[in-house]
């Protein structure tokens, strides 16, 4: 009697919260104007909710909802490069957009609300979008790739296309994989610069980061291996100080011990996913780089990261723990101190100083579970 009485306690004050969220967001709307809300489009799909993620039942997705009018607004997000702006971009219907997690809605919400006076771009072609696109790697891999190609094969061939943003450099792949004639790429430049209004738009699912990877994995673990010759001990690396202050030091000790120094930067896609999962021996540097691990290998990993990287709060695992969590039983942690006091306010980008002594410990207890 007693625990019923606490669950319908417990119950009764998560239902009063919910209440209260929804109120704010209804105050905010009107002050804003444009806002983020936790939920979905998708009357009528089979889903069931997990951790506040959504897996979608794609056997039975329904393509007959009626067209509508919505917005695709992007802010910046993530790094640039001189061809290439990192953004993001947010479906908005009724200036209303929709997010997975509650924890970042005030801060998409004030993003959006920045970009509300950019030039507005009308598209009047019949088109498919999914709620949410970026074109940094990290967050694109683990919340868009494995979507994109399914949702390609999807939809059916003809007029109405499905388009979407993805990094240049991933092109190739994605031709690769899905069914490219369905798709239409966006230019990041125009997005940068432009809100898109589509007058005939079809919303798809935005997948969960627990599904996206599995389709992912299911789409470049059957890779063949004619990329390049099997190197038996890796070291995945961006090759940035500001990552790990003593990088070069560390890549020369450890091509002394027969490793090859891997940056995705000097590869393609599917190279370098075919190398992770060949080698026998993985090293890598925390951060986005590690989806290429997530997506390609299924065995024992070593990675370097501060100990911040292993104590995140509720709104850094929802923002990029949830990713690596999803490979959690195969990687093994090398702590290091940070390199500075003044440390990045992300966690897996936060500098380290790798202690030659240590690594070499952990390679040979990495290499005792990897081989036993």
């Amino acid at each position: 009697m007693v625990a019923r009485i606490g669950y319908l306690a417990r119950r009764l004050y998560s239902l009063a919260l919910s209440a209260l969220h929804r109120m704010y967001i209804t105050i905010a709307s009107l002050v804003r104007g444009r806002h983020i809300v936790r939920g979905n489009f998708y009357i009528g799909q089979r889903r069931t909710n997990v951790l506040e993620q959504t897996i979608f039942d794609l056997n039975s997705l329904d393509l007959s909802t009626p067209a509508t009018k919505v917005e695709l607004t992007s802010f910046p997000f993530g790094n640039s490069n001189n061809t290439e702006p990192g953004i993001a971009s947010i479906v908005l219907q009724g200036g209303r957009g929709y997010h997975c997690s509650n924890y970042f809605t005030t801060d998409m919400s004030l993003a959006l609300k920045e970009q509300a006076t950019k030039p507005q771009l009308v598209v009047s072609a019949p088109v498919f979008l999914i709620p949410y696109m970026t074109n940094h790697f990290g967050h694109f891999t683990g919340e868009c790739l494995g979507s994109i190609i399914e949702l390609s094969h999807r939809i059916p061939a003809g007029e109405r296309k499905l388009y979407v943003l993805f990094p240049t450099g991933l092109e190739d792949s994605i031709k690769n994989h899905s069914r490219f004639d369905n798709l239409i790429s966006l230019d990041a430049n125009i997005l940068n610069k432009n809100n898109l209004l589509f007058t005939d738009a079809i919303i798809l699912p935005r997948l969960s980061p627990w599904q996206n990877l599995c389709l992912a994995q299911q789409i470049y673990r059957n890779l063949h291996t004619s990329f390049s010759v099997k190197y038996e001990k890796v070291f995945l690396t961006s090759q940035r100080t500001d990552r790990i202050s003593n990088v070069s030091e560390v890549e020369a000790h450890l091509r002394s011990k027969g490793f090859f120094i891997l940056n995705p930067s000097g590869h393609c896609f599917e190279e370098t996913l075919s190398i992770i999962r060949q080698c026998d021996c993985l090293i890598t540097e925390n951060g986005s780089i590690t989806h290429n691990v997530l997506i390609a290998r299924t065995a024992p990993y070593l990675v370097l990261t501060s100990a911040k990287g292993l104590t995140l709060n509720a709104s850094e695992f929802a923002g990029g723990g949830i990713f690596n969590a999803f490979n959690s039983y195969h990687a093994q942690h090398l702590i290091c101190q940070p390199h500075t006091d003044k440390q990045s306010h992300h966690a897996y980008s936060t500098q380290i100083y790798v202690d030659i002594a240590d690594l070499d410990q952990a390679i040979s207890k990495l290499n005792k579970l990897a081989f036993n």
